[in-house]
């Protein structure tokens, strides 16, 4: 959790969240809900600031797309000493 205005400056975004795209960064925020632990929305001015740095091509974020994909996993059985 942080202030949503933070990531109107890039050099925070990629601090903070250096492995997600500036496109999904977007996604989030729209579709971000106000709760009881945040109950603020998103101000227009930190969406309309993305916007601008996207279409400025501040899109230096990580290269790696979402969803990710997850390695497989492997299970070993414990041991007949462990059991």
């Amino acid at each position: 959790m942080l202030p949503k205005d933070m990531l109107m400056e890039a050099s925070i975004r990629e601090e903070i969240c250096p492995s997600i795209s500036l496109p999904l960064i977007k996604r989030i925020l729209c579709n971000f809900t106000p709760d009881e632990f945040c109950p603020d929305h998103v101000p227009g001015a930190v969406l309309e600031e993305l916007n601008a740095a996207e279409s400025n091509g501040d899109v230096k974020l990580s290269e790696i797309s979402f969803p990710y994909a997850a390695s497989s996993v492997s299970y070993k059985p414990p041991s007949t000493m462990d059991v």
